[in-house]
């Protein structure tokens, strides 16, 4: 599991592989964060809660959901637009994802799934407003981050919450000698 005070270990954005490089620098990234303990946002130590499971539209989640999820989702991309930078030409384009919380379980001491997926909601939009925390998504190829405000699902049988958040992705696309 990555840690927030280190680099992300997965790849750079690839031109050939647009879709799943995001979906994994995502996914390292929000498992390093949920665990559970306390992480350094905006000079204070916020508890994260921890969450059980992840995965991408490839993906599926145990089913009865016990404890907490996020599953994120390819929504759409932009046409590429291309730069150069010193020897490469580069590419970026905007795109979009929506990012799905959910919670099954009873309801406990804490409040039941209703109020963790409230929690998730919450410390994942705060995370994601935060500059510093979301540089090493930056690093990576993810930059300018836009995240909407998070809404209950209706209308399912455990607990849900939506986020659509959207960024531009930057990679190389040549390198010139």
């Amino acid at each position: 599991m990555w840690d927030p005070e280190t680099e992300l270990l997965n790849p750079k954005i690839s031109a050939t592989a647009l879709e799943q490089s995001s979906l994994n620098l995502w996914l390292e990234y929000l498992g390093g964060y949920f665990t559970g303990t306390n992480h350094l946002l905006d000079g204070q130590n916020v508890l994260f809660p921890f969450v059980k499971e992840y995965s991408t539209q490839q993906g599926a989640l145990s089913q009865p959901l016990d404890g907490s999820a996020i599953s994120i989702t390819w929504l759409k991309a932009s046409k590429p637009r291309r730069y150069r930078a010193g020897n490469t030409r580069r590419a970026f384009l905007k795109t979009s994802w929506t990012i799905y919380l959910r919670a099954g379980g009873k309801n406990s001491g804490d409040g039941g799934p209703t109020v963790t997926i409230k929690k998730i909601g919450d410390c994942l939009h705060a995370l994601l407003l935060n500059k510093v925390a979301t540089a090493p998504l930056a690093r990576k190829g993810i930059h300018h981050i836009d995240i909407g405000n998070p809404t209950v699902v209706q209308g399912t049988d455990i607990a849900m919450r939506k986020i659509v958040i959207s960024a531009e992705l930057h990679y190389p696309v040549e390198t010139y000698a």
